[in-house]
């Protein structure tokens, strides 16, 4: 099994950009959002469709439980966090 990366804030900026580069070197590529589901899809289709593994994951990681959930999610679909 490959690498999964979990991005934080990835449907826009920074995050983006990160979600797109490790996805382009190999990554499955888990999207974090608190509230832009709509951008977070959009960004985890364009990355399969580049050939990526990639998935959207709501989840505020300001919330211990939460980001628990979101791991545990995480890893069920793309394997584990690295």
């Amino acid at each position: 099994m490959g690498k999964t990366a979990l991005i934080t804030g990835a449907s826009r900026g920074i995050g983006r950009a990160t979600a797109e580069l490790l996805a382009r070197q190999g990554f499955a590529v888990a999207v974090n959002y608190v509230r832009s589901q709509r951008a977070a899809e959009e960004l985890a289709a364009a990355l399969r469709a580049q050939g990526a593994d990639a998935a959207a994951f709501q989840a505020d990681v300001a919330d211990l439980g939460q980001v628990e959930a979101m791991i545990s999610a995480v890893e069920k679909r793309l394997g584990p966090v690295r």
